[in-house]
């Protein structure tokens, strides 16, 4: 009993109070994020989750972005046991973080929020070229349900941006990591139990998921991660974290080739190439280059290994009819577009061109960001396309510029590489940025961009100390 009084003594001491660490509050906030995710998805809405929910309650009281870091870690496991639903529950999950956020700035009389106008700007004009849309064509089921979606979509961007500090990085991708590295080792498991060649082909092209609805999504999240971790490797001080750093990127990176999403591929690609670029190792990014090029060419046998895993004979997966009937859709409207969350339905008599109904019943979108903007939004689509593209380069650029350790250029490099990675996947799919109001995945690229936001703002030492190994400034 005595020991018992004596540790939660030490833990009042170290959470509640002001003195607490940063690194024992990090530590401590991992071990409770992976014991809650866990939780979330067993007990659903059992009345047994009902503590948990009153921990979570005064830990995000306490620590501004601990309900963010859970979202990060749990959203994939309730994929896993609750895909018919996980829509829904995302959405929940996140006017829970908001409503967590308003309760905390109540609870703590703070009367300023940090705002960008980058941020109000971009979500007013998409909300508001949506609107027009919609009551230019007749607001449609569909289009209501994007634009209520949008609205907590948008309200959860501007919490993440008015709560973030740069010491939260780390805590806050070691969270979106948990379920990627448990996803990685059930995909070496799958992998490991196939005894022939043939059958490892075909698995292969099956595109194993994990604890994620599709191999595309796992890719996506992936993608997103990885080549923050090989950033901390390359450029941080602290060897132990270097070298756990690289161990997951090393593990998430074989589970990216695993998924055999190949625009995810693609963009992981592009982020390595510029890694070298940034390291100043141009000529062993040619010397890559041109082995690869070589191998492919003069060894048939694997040529054909290469093409028949990547199904190269599909070609784009008839994703150049898509885009041809897209433009016919853009054609019809030009100016003001068919709205948001229409383009299954307005595609319909498409359909039989692209993929025969037995094989695939719709076709959700353009599979092409820039693209799917333009139908969807017309003129005012295309220039907020333009804006996605260009504004977080350009912090990025400033920030990099700005940068007074090697810890700062460490963690925008990492995002940086992150949000390209993005840019090359979207040029073959839709989803990841913003569009359908859904919260996850899309909310990832929104942090990368709130984090490049707020490198380049004033940042005042936050209240909270959860930090995880604290990047910016002297640790």
């Amino acid at each position: 009993m005595a020991a018992l009084l004596i540790s939660m003594k030490r833990f009042w001491k170290q959470v509640i109070f002001e003195d607490d660490q940063g690194f024992r509050v990090g530590i401590i906030s991992i071990a409770i994020i992976i014991t809650s995710s866990s939780l979330i998805a067993i007990l659903g809405l059992n009345a047994l989750f009902i503590p948990f929910l009153a921990l979570i309650l005064f830990l995000n009281l306490r620590y501004g972005l601990f309900a963010m870091a859970l979202y990060l870690a749990s959203i994939p496991f309730i994929m896993l046991f609750y895909f018919q639903v996980y829509i829904a529950v995302s959405l929940v999950f996140a006017m829970f973080i908001i409503v967590l956020w308003a309760i905390r700035k109540i609870a703590n009389k703070e009367t300023a929020t940090a705002t960008s106008n980058s941020l109000l700007a971009f979500s007013l004009v998409f909300f508001g070229a949506g609107l027009i849309s919609g009551f230019n064509n007749g607001i449609t089921g569909p289009e209501l349900k994007t634009l209520v979606r949008l609205i907590i979509f948008f309200l959860l961007i501007f919490v993440i941006y008015d709560q973030y500090h740069p010491r939260h990085t780390l805590l806050l991708f070691t969270a979106m990591t948990l379920p990627l590295i448990f996803s990685s080792f059930m995909l070496f498991k799958e992998y490991s139990q196939v005894r022939d060649f043939v059958s490892l082909l075909d698995l292969y092209r099956l595109k194993p998921g994990g604890v994620f609805p599709n191999s595309n999504l796992l890719g996506y999240v992936l993608m997103v991660a990885i080549p923050f971790w090989i950033a901390i490797g390359i450029w941080y001080r602290d060897n132990i974290v270097r070298i756990m750093s690289f161990g997951a990127a090393i593990i998430m990176s074989i589970a990216l080739i695993l998924t055999n999403s190949r625009a995810s591929i693609l963009g992981f690609a592009i982020a390595i190439m510029m890694f070298f670029i940034w390291a100043r190792k141009i000529k062993y990014l040619i010397f890559l280059i041109l082995a690869i090029v070589l191998i492919f060419i003069s060894m048939p046998a694997i040529r054909n290994v290469i093409s028949l895993g990547l199904r190269f004979e599909r070609g784009t997966t008839s994703r150049d009819v898509i885009w041809a009937n897209s433009i016919e859709l853009i054609r019809k409207n030009p100016v003001l577009g068919i709205g948001l969350g229409n383009y299954p339905s307005e595609y319909d008599p498409y359909f039989n061109t692209a993929y025969e109904r037995g094989f695939m019943k719709t076709v959700p979108n353009a599979h092409l960001f820039f693209l799917s903007m333009v139908v969807d939004l017309g003129i005012a689509g295309f220039f907020l396309a333009l804006v996605l593209y260009i504004l977080p380069i350009r912090e990025a650029m400033n920030a990099l510029k700005n940068a007074k350790s090697i810890q700062d250029k460490a963690m925008t490099y990492g995002v940086l590489a992150g949000i390209l990675s993005i840019f090359a996947r979207s040029f073959f799919e839709t989803g990841g940025i913003v569009g359908s109001g859904r919260p996850y995945p899309d909310i990832l690229f929104w942090l990368l961009f709130c984090i490049l936001l707020k490198i380049n703002r004033p940042v005042k030492e936050p209240a909270d100390k959860m930090c995880f190994l604290p990047i910016r400034g002297k640790s």
